[in-house]
């Protein structure tokens, strides 16, 4: 069975898809400087810095960032590193990790894999301690092959499922998250009968596979998915998939894109006047995507995102409605502006990585194994868990559906 609430999801057998998913203010509680196993941590507010034990005067460890800073996947890009930046530049501060400084080498690959690949070369001839990257997952699937003995990789949860045993991690919630958190709002709104316009890449397919799985839950056992288009994701208009779709009488449809095609879809539905709910891919769970349709966007549009994103309108109990204030307050005392998805991908990779770093040392052989350890795990973007058979390690509980308006988003009634 697929976890739910607050269950932690310990052990995949789907693959995940799309896009996927945290920045300051939180201190990962560390274990005891000489233990070997992670013990349950909860970060907590504060400086967002591990403690050092020492002034940084020992050699830099080189921590190499491969991501997309421009291209389509940019804007994720663009906050995913200046969110790295800004805790280790906190980090390095307080005194590195155990006396040593932490080197950033952050490069743009554009979004392109290839590009991605070219970029990784040139890092790993610097002996990085690890590489950071992700936005897309056609880069990670490129970058693999390249660390089978190391360095460990962390991604900032585009999706990707990494292999294991490996030494990547992709840290994030998997998409099945978003899937799941759509099918509860589905089934409290009477919702049975949906359709999906998927595309015709790799993502597309994983989209379709992802939900049949996810629709063999018992609880969705109501659900019925009464139609499936497929579309080019370059395509410039989707009506007639739509039309085809809208034949087939559902209440709702899901269109799994991110970015320019899920605009596209969103803008060909207004024309339509169709008058039911839909759901795009939480790869647009940006305040970007919110202001960029927002003068075409249908009246019932919805993205799964990151509770932490709507932190102002959660239960006072919630625990990510704490963390998501605290974020969203240092971010706004240093941008002037409220924290976009971009930052809580890559929150909870880094904070995770450098306690691995602290803990178990460069090698990367016992920084898998640490993390591989650490269990129940109070993230930003998830609560996590991680084994030997589990290099994600996020649950369902930390997204939410919420409703596109004004450019907003709003937590879905």
């Amino acid at each position: 069975m697929w976890p739910r609430g607050g269950e932690t999801y310990r052990h995949p057998s789907i693959r995940a898809l799309g896009l996927g998913l945290a920045l300051l203010a939180l201190l990962l509680a560390a274990c005891s400087s000489g233990s070997s196993k992670p013990s349950t941590t909860t970060p907590q507010t504060g400086s967002g810095s591990p403690t050092a034990t020492a002034s940084a005067t020992g050699s830099p460890y080189l921590i190499g960032i491969d991501d997309a800073s421009s291209g389509p996947a940019g804007f994720l890009g663009q906050d995913e590193v200046k969110t790295v930046k800004l805790v280790v530049d906190q980090v390095n501060a307080a005194g590195g990790i155990n006396g040593h400084p932490i080197k950033l080498e952050s490069r743009d690959n554009g979004g392109d894999a290839k590009q991605a690949v070219v970029i990784a070369k040139a890092l790993l001839e610097q002996h990085p301690v690890a590489l950071m990257g992700g936005a897309v997952v056609a880069q990670m699937k490129a970058i693999e092959p390249l660390v089978t003995n190391g360095p460990l990789v962390v991604d900032f949860g585009s999706g990707y499922t990494p292999p294991t045993p490996s030494y990547v991690f992709s840290i994030s919630p998997y998409d099945y998250s978003a899937i799941d958190a759509t099918f509860r709002w589905f089934r409290g709104h009477n919702i049975t009968k949906f359709g999906l316009l998927a595309s015709t890449d790799s993502t597309g397919q994983l989209a379709v596979d992802e939900i049949q799985h996810v629709l063999k839950e018992p609880a969705n056992q109501g659900l019925q998915l009464v139609g499936t288009e497929r579309f080019e994701p370059s395509a410039p208009d989707v009506t007639p998939q739509l039309t085809r779709l809208k034949s087939d009488s559902p209440q709702a449809i899901i269109a799994w894109q991110t970015g320019a095609p899920a605009a596209v879809v969103a803008k060909d539905f207004t024309q339509l006047n169709l008058d039911m709910p839909l759901v795009v891919s939480w790869g647009n769970g940006s305040f970007s995507f919110a202001k960029a349709t927002q003068s075409f966007a249908p009246k019932n549009l919805y993205v799964p995102v990151f509770k932490a994103m709507v932190y102002d309108q959660l239960p006072a109990n919630d625990p990510f409605a704490a963390s998501g204030k605290s974020i969203a307050e240092e971010w706004q005392k240093l941008y002037g502006t409220r924290p976009d998805i971009g930052l809580f991908l890559a929150y909870d990779p880094i904070k995770i990585l450098l306690q691995a770093l602290k803990e178990a040392g460069p090698d990367s052989s016992k920084m898998v194994k640490y993390i591989e350890g650490i269990h129940n795990y109070q993230g930003v973007a998830a609560i996590y868990s991680f084994s030997t058979t589990d290099h994600k390690g996020g649950g369902s509980e930390a997204i939410t559906l919420a409703a596109v308006q004004d450019g907003q988003f709003h937590a879905a009634k």
